[in-house]
């Protein structure tokens, strides 16, 4: 019996040593963890202040030593120090985005606030980031939207912009220096040269007359596509077993080679408003009847477009200062013998399908007037928040004093074929009006890509 107690407490001596053991270690690498801690956004900032300060050639402020992140992790209002350590220019192989400074930042979002300056309501701009949000919401966070140089955008980034966005709403509409506060600037350059688009309507019949000749075709079943090995798509069609380009605007409108084989969807009155309906992509149709049907684009021929306006130049019909559509429509009204040969010199052509919804995005998400933008997303991914600086024409028959400024947030909500490298291409809206100012916005435009300045600063301890 007094063996096995012997026993016994031997037993529980060694247990304790054991668990005195694993008390022991579990300290020390405690006060390891505590020790070589990684580190926080706030010290690496400090940090590299310090060595900024070392060296002399801090162009920060003394009083900005403050961290960028408080403890709930929201941007201070003093963001001096992002001038400090971020690097000014990212480079991409087409183009490249510039850091702006945060009082040169604070600056140009006063501008945008200006009352004569605001292109489009807070009401819309709100509304176009809940779809910006919804679509960024399907991406996968860690997978990469935009890579400028050393600087990787992820679509988490994006995201986490555009939540930020919607969070501090009412204080941004109410207080414009909150967009710097809030929001890194970073300049998209070469800057980019901006146009416009909008939704035409016209009117249109569902049967051919001596008035509804022009047809809307629908995309031909012999239209085919594949990747090259760039990855570019290829439209083709097939002669026997060999490989052709697709038919273009003179086969089409000329030869007539897709008449009568079912494919016409509708007829309208006049080809210059059909020719403004394939540049912009989409339209809605209104009938003699009253009733009104959304057309949306369902297919090209791969050809390479040219303007209408451009040709009319080229060929010395109208002057620089004369190639709006309404010119246009008047001189061909006037001088019908002209008119085909100016349009088939345009190979591209445009296919249609009858759509419930109008104005629909790249994410099939409605576009918003003056908010939503048309971007190449190899440099401006789908979902960004822009500022852009633009000028509308006023008057046609003045230059420089003839233009208006205008400043507006925007959303990269769309593509197109013919927006490549940094155009950007505004929306305008619904109907004549939207197509009238349209008509009018051709300049270069500065254009800013605001990143949340939180997780911007994240970047800088990864």
């Amino acid at each position: 019996m007094f063996s096995v107690n012997i026993k016994k407490m031997r037993q529980l001596s060694l247990i304790s040593l054991i668990l005195c053991h694993v008390f022991f270690l579990s300290a020390c690498k405690t006060f390891t963890a505590v020790s070589q801690k990684e580190p926080t956004i706030d010290s690496v900032l400090d940090n590299k202040m310090k060595e900024l300060q070392k060296t002399a050639k801090s162009n920060t402020s003394a009083d900005s030593k403050e961290p960028l992140l408080d403890k709930d992790g929201k941007v201070r209002e003093k963001t001096a120090i992002f001038d400090a350590v971020i690097p000014k220019t990212y480079r991409k192989a087409n183009s490249e985005i510039e850091y702006v400074n945060y009082k040169d930042a604070q600056k140009i979002a006063i501008s945008f606030f200006k009352e004569q300056n605001q292109e489009q309501t807070w009401a819309d701009l709100r509304k176009g980031l809940e779809y910006s949000l919804l679509y960024l919401l399907d991406k996968e966070e860690h997978l990469v939207a935009a890579k400028y140089g050393d600087i990787t955008l992820t679509w988490g980034d994006l995201k986490e912009t555009t939540k930020e966005f919607l969070a501090a709403f009412n204080t941004l509409s109410a207080d414009p220096v909150a967009l710097a506060d809030h929001f890194a600037w970073f300049r998209v350059l070469p800057e980019p040269s901006m146009t416009a688009y909008y939704t035409p309507t016209i009117a249109a019949n569902d049967k051919q007359t001596d008035e509804y000749k022009y047809p809307i075709y629908r995309r031909p079943k012999d239209l085919l596509t594949y990747k090259n090995d760039t990855g570019e798509t290829i439209y083709y069609r097939l002669n026997g077993k060999e490989r052709v380009p697709y038919h273009n605007r003179r086969a089409v409108d000329i030869d007539g080679v897709l008449a009568d084989k079912g494919l016409e969807i509708a007829w309208v009155k006049d080809p210059i408003d059909l020719f403004y309906l394939h540049i912009q992509g989409a339209g809605r149709l209104k009938y003699p009847n009253g009733k009104e049907r959304s057309i949306i684009f369902a297919g090209k021929n791969g050809h390479k477009f040219s303007a209408l306006s451009t040709e009319a130049y080229k060929r010395g019909y109208l002057s620089a200062n004369q190639l709006s559509k309404e010119h246009l429509q008047d001189y061909f009204k006037k001088n019908p013998q002209n008119l085909w040969e100016a349009l088939v010199a345009n190979d591209s052509y445009i296919f249609f399908n009858f759509s419930k919804n109008i104005a629909a995005g790249a994410f099939s998400n409605p576009l918003f007037a003056k908010v939503s933008v048309a971007t190449d997303p190899n440099q401006i991914p789908l979902g960004s928040v822009l500022a852009v600086q633009g000028k509308r024409l006023e008057s046609e028959d003045k230059k420089d004093d003839g233009h208006r400024d205008f400043h507006a947030l925007v959303l990269a909500h769309d593509i197109g074929s013919a927006i490549k490298g940094t155009r950007i291409d505004y929306y305008m809206g619904e109907g004549d009006e939207a197509g009238y100012v349209a008509g009018r916005i051709r300049c270069s435009a500065p254009t800013y890509f605001l990143v949340s300045r939180t997780k911007l600063a994240s970047k800088l301890v990864e």
